[in-house]
């Protein structure tokens, strides 16, 4: 199911905003974000802007706190990231009728409805960036790109999907080793870097958000699926945006020979991940029957000798 909005009554969110020392004056619900794991809502406080987003996936507020970590040394490094606001008890989280929320102040701008070169470039650089962040001290969190991750993604399809579904995760899981990537550079990875979690004012890019899944993994994971959302999917494949955003990445950080070798199995790790993930979302934790399939929109980009040819 797509959640509903669960806060129908101005004092539930007066009851989370106070916890930030906020809304002593105003809480207007702007209106309803939607979600389908969280709920967002777009609120003006005291005449400014914030997004308050309910997890509903119940995390740990471990997790989140750690999550703020990297948030901090990102925007240390110029890297443009909507921080969460902390509460006057010195937490990144509140607590909304039982469940944790995060306050972000929103960013002016939305989601590309396009993707331009100038765009591409400035991804590619802003990715470059991200990975050349010495990574020494973070704590480690579980993320798409972590073993123990696609383990379980893959225990729970066999579980849960069809023979001819499953067949094809298996056939996909063995055409990448996770050890090989294990001795490739380490960084802080986003692991969800697609169109959807940037936000532009003229096609400019302002922010990059949805940073749940940050961690510390192989870079060349974190690429292989950049590469997916802005030069694949959903469109056919573009080698001219490609070359232009490989360029441009390499300008900043070049890829190793271990990574330009292992870029096709990277490819393929990306789109298991994503793939199963969809799966997983749609099928097992939020059942939504329209939205049991949407993981074959991944599937389809695995010509094993076009992705070879692609990344060559």
């Amino acid at each position: 199911m797509v959640y509903q909005p669960s806060i129908k009554h101005p004092e539930e969110l007066h009851a989370a905003i106070t916890q930030y020392g906020l809304g002593r004056s105003l809480v207007k619900r702007r209106s309803y974000l939607g979600g389908i794991a969280n709920e967002n809502y777009w609120l003006d406080i005291d005449g400014e802007e914030f997004v308050l987003k309910i997890i509903r996936d119940q995390p740990s507020a471990q997790k989140i706190t750690t999550e703020v970590i990297y948030q901090n040394l990102l925007r240390a490094n110029d890297i443009p990231v909507a921080v969460y606001e902390t509460t006057i008890s010195h937490k990144a989280y509140c607590l909304v009728n039982g469940n944790l929320g995060v306050l972000t102040r929103k960013v002016n701008g939305s989601s590309p409805n396009r993707i331009n070169s100038h765009l591409l470039v400035d991804v590619a650089q802003i990715l470059a960036q991200i990975h050349l962040i010495n990574p020494d001290g973070l704590p480690r969190r579980n993320s798409w790109f972590n073993t123990n991750t696609i383990h379980n993604q893959l225990e729970l399809i066999r579980q849960y999907a069809p023979p001819k579904d499953v067949a094809i995760f298996e056939s996909l899981y063995h055409e990448f080793d996770e050890a090989q990537f294990a001795q490739l550079p380490q960084s802080i990875v986003h692991a969800d870097l697609f169109p959807d979690n940037l936000v532009v004012d003229e096609q400019k890019l302002i922010a990059v958000i949805d940073w749940e899944r940050v961690d510390v993994q192989a870079s060349l994971f974190d690429l292989a699926m950049t590469i997916f959302g802005f030069c694949l999917s959903p469109y056919p494949f573009s080698r001219t945006d490609y070359a232009k955003f490989i360029e441009h990445y390499s300008e900043l950080r070049p890829l190793s020979q271990p990574e330009q070798a292992l870029l096709p199995q990277a490819y393929f790790a990306a789109v298991f991940t994503l793939a199963a993930w969809r799966f997983l979302q749609f099928n097992y934790y939020h059942p939504i029957s329209h939205l049991s399939g949407h993981f074959r929109s991944a599937l389809k980009f695995l010509d094993r000798d076009d992705i070879i040819n692609h990344f060559t």
